[in-house]
């Protein structure tokens, strides 16, 4: 679910209040993985929607696999939104509005990152019950459908299925703000490394 606000000064009281009433206390997150032809190596449709972002992956088993260095390749990294942690395989954009190699970085990342956007916007458009909303008596039972979606959107890219006219999703922009606990420098000096391509 995305909440958008302007850019005016926000009242956090009444943000909070109207964030309780509008998201139930059952709602649950998703978070998934894709790979550049869209088809989804990693999906989690169970965690409270209330949790940020970075404690979603935090409380997944895909954060313990990587975390214990066991990559699907040598090198393999994850592009996150502003919303997660750097570490060194999962990759944030640099903050702010950098210059140089810097933003090279971050436009090319966008571009890429997107792709994430794009497999959604797919897959809601295969399946028009996740594009309008989903009415079911138990919130497990929508985390179920949510998921077939995503084993037949898979289905569909391996047999052929690559119906590309669903290509509309802008990708979606996250600010939110991190704590320095939530970085390290081993991710920094990897995102330094992949920011070498950029000079």
């Amino acid at each position: 679910m995305d909440l958008i606000f302007s850019d005016e000064d926000i009242d956090l009281e009444v943000a909070e209040n109207e964030l309780n009433h509008r998201l139930p206390q059952e709602f649950n997150g998703t978070m998934a993985v894709c790979g550049p032809d869209t088809y989804i190596y990693y999906a989690s449709t169970n965690s409270p929607g209330r949790w940020h972002d970075a404690h979603v992956i935090r409380n997944s088993n895909l954060w313990n696999i990587f975390e214990n260095g066991e990559l699907p390749f040598n090198g393999a990294v994850i592009l996150a939104d502003s919303a997660y942690p750097c570490r060194k395989w999962l990759i944030p954009p640099f903050p702010g509005d950098p210059d140089g190699a810097q933003k090279r970085f971050n436009i090319a990342y966008r571009k890429t990152r997107s792709i994430i956007e794009r497999c959604f916007g797919i897959v809601k458009d295969r399946f028009y019950a996740l594009k309008t909303g989903i009415h079911l008596h138990k919130v497990e039972d929508a985390s179920k459908l949510i998921m077939c979606g995503f084993v037949i959107h898979n289905l569909c890219l391996r047999y052929g299925d690559n119906d590309n006219d669903f290509e509309k999703c802008d990708e979606e922009q996250a600010s939110e703000n991190l704590t320095q606990a939530d970085q390290n420098d081993g991710a920094f000096n990897r995102r330094n490394q992949l920011l070498n391509n950029f000079t």
